[in-house]
């Protein structure tokens, strides 16, 4: 069971390095793969101080998705809390959910994590973090959307429901393609894109 402990300001310090490595470690060898003992050797101390503000690595793990959703979202909420046109509110949507992806590149190792692993190898704690965070995503959209709809700069005719899991999979790929390939294909102008799209769309008409 977790424990809250009041740190020092150098205490707080330790901790915050702990969890840099362990995104580091997690990022790159993967949750199962990395160890209490990588964790603890990268961080360059012993295992009484990792145990000192953790007791296994579930609850680090946890600490770090916790911390990182939250930041995400609450990044998107204050956007929709803005007495903005909903277009206006969509096109800043959007480009901060591009800027975060890049920003949270090592967030974006862990969600693929979670993604692309049987659910049933998770403790609890982790797998309701992480529908938590899905769960208030999909209602942000979804707001946003029926606003849309409701001024009429969205069409009646699409099931807001629909759209906002189209959404949030177009993040969801991205984040696999990042992961996967190994490659930079993050960038903060792919929300302006997918507005355009949005908007739009992609084909271009005949002059005829």
């Amino acid at each position: 069971m977790k424990t809250t402990k009041k740190l020092t300001a150098k205490g707080q310090l330790r901790k915050k390095e702990f969890l840099e490595k362990a995104l580091d470690l997690f990022g790159e060898k993967g949750y199962h793969a990395t160890t209490i003992d990588d964790i603890v050797r990268a961080g360059a101390t012993g295992k009484g101080t990792f145990y000192w503000y953790w007791q296994s690595k579930d609850e680090i793990f946890l600490e770090l998705l916790s911390n990182k959703f939250e930041s995400y979202i609450s990044a998107l909420e204050n956007i929709e809390k803005m007495k903005l046109p909903t277009a206006d509110k969509l096109i800043m949507l959007f480009t901060e959910i591009g800027n975060m992806l890049v920003k949270y590149r090592k967030l974006c190792k862990l969600i693929y994590l979670l993604i692309s692993t049987n659910a049933d190898e998770f403790n609890a704690d982790v797998l309701k973090v992480t529908n938590d965070y899905y769960s208030r995503f999909r209602k942000i959209l979804i707001q946003f959307i029926q606003d849309g709809q409701k001024e009429g700069s969205i069409s009646r005719d699409i099931e807001a429901q629909h759209l906002a899991t189209i959404l949030i999979s177009i993040v969801d790929g991205l984040l696999l393609q990042e992961k996967v390939m190994n490659a930079n294909y993050l960038h903060p102008k792919m929300g302006e894109t997918l507005i355009r799209v949005l908007r739009s769309g992609i084909m271009v008409k005949s002059a005829g």
